[in-house]
């Protein structure tokens, strides 16, 4: 399924609608893929954002470095924000 269809919550699809409203250079962060495009088959996973390591961090921060972008529009969850947005100089995040 895509990565996009496989994330069921409220506040993803909310989020999902509204950065597709702001820009066509969209990345889901998933706890066990990294960061993906909305479009990327994934699997069903029981893995949350409290159970990654440094090395997940590592990995997805280098997944970020691959993409050509001015600015990001954060619409992590909080424990997301948190370990990602100290190395990609994201101040806030303007749902939370």
């Amino acid at each position: 399924m895509e990565a996009q269809f496989r994330y069921r919550s409220t506040n993803f699809n909310l989020s999902l609608r509204y950065a597709k409203s702001q820009t066509s250079l969209i990345r889901i962060v998933s706890a066990k893929y990294g960061l993906l495009k909305p479009n990327d088959l994934i699997e069903d996973y029981d893995l949350t954002i409290d159970q990654v390591n440094v090395n997940w961090v590592v990995s997805t921060l280098a997944q970020f470095k691959h993409l050509q972008f001015d600015s990001i529009l954060s619409l992590l969850g909080p424990r997301y924000f948190e370990l990602l947005s100290p190395h990609l100089k994201i101040d806030k995040t303007p749902l939370n």
